[in-house]
Formats: C-alpha cells, structure tokens, sequence
C-alpha cells in the first residue's frame, strides 16, 4: 500500500493461442491462390473449465480444472482460405491444458486433391500468462511449421 493505493500485479488465468497461415507461392495468371487451406482443427480441446484461485498467503497461484467440462475438437478454419504472403491470423484464449495436435487440410492450385496434414503440437503444457504462435507457411515444395512461446505481460492487444 502506498499513499492509499494497493498495487496489485495483473496475471492472465488463459493462454494465448495464435495460428500465421501464409505462402511464398504465387498463385498464377489463373486468379486461384496457389495454396487453399480447407480445415484447421485442433484435436481434444477444452474451452471452459473451472479456474480456483488459491491465496493461503503469499503469491496467489491459479489453476485450472476440467471435471465437469468436456474435450472436443475445434474448428479454426472451417471454410476455404486462399493464402498470400501476408499472413492470415487467427488467435484465441484457452484455459491452461496440455499440448494437443491438430490436423490441416489443404489444396494446391487449382486441383480438387485435399491433402491432409497430422501434427503433434511441441509444447507439452499451454501455460496461463503465455503466448503461443504458430506460423506455419507453405513454400513450393515443403509445409513449415514454426512454433514459439513468449510470456504475455499485459501490454499486447489481443
């Protein structure tokens, strides 16, 4: 307490989850994009739950609790998106919960193939206060997917 004012550190209870779809392949005189993105699903996820706060003296410390919430599938992308250079985002707040995987689909050009794609998301946990992107970009003849974590400290919009 200082001059009649209780400073109190602000901690965010959710994680931070951010998708970067892009291509470095030009799509052609056609007007198709060279890289269709048919689905983004991630695989096992729960999206509510109960959060306790715990405060016997001390720091606070959070948690969170999934026994009366369920797991299913969300849909990032659900819809075809063409891709550009520029990245398309998407991002969303999730309690904190262990790593999942999700599944990507696809077309190439002007083709009617859907190719699917099966990943095992790298970090083990998505921990409350952190940001977690993933880029992922589709160059001529490989997929890449970049993962990286940054503490979230308040001062990013979401």
């Amino acid at each position: 307490v200082s001059d009649g004012r209780l400073t109190m550190q602000f901690h965010h209870s959710q994680a931070w989850i951010e998708f970067n779809l892009s291509t470095s392949v030009d799509g052609g005189d056609g007007g198709d994009p060279a890289v269709t993105v048919t689905g983004l699903v991630l695989e096992n996820i729960y999206t509510s739950g109960d959060l306790t706060i715990h405060n016997d003296g001390g720091d606070a410390t959070c948690s969170w609790s999934f026994r009366t919430a369920s797991a299913s599938d969300m849909t990032v992308v659900g819809t075809p998106l063409g891709l550009a250079a520029t990245p398309t985002s998407f991002d969303f707040l999730l309690p904190e919960q262990k790593r999942t995987a999700f599944t990507l689909s696809y077309r190439l050009g002007e083709t009617e193939k859907v190719f699917v794609k099966h990943v095992e998301l790298p970090h083990s946990t998505w921990l409350m206060g952190y940001k977690y992107i993933y880029d992922i970009t589709f160059k001529a003849c490989e997929l890449t997917i970049t993962p990286s974590c940054e503490a979230w400290n308040g001062n990013e919009e979401y």
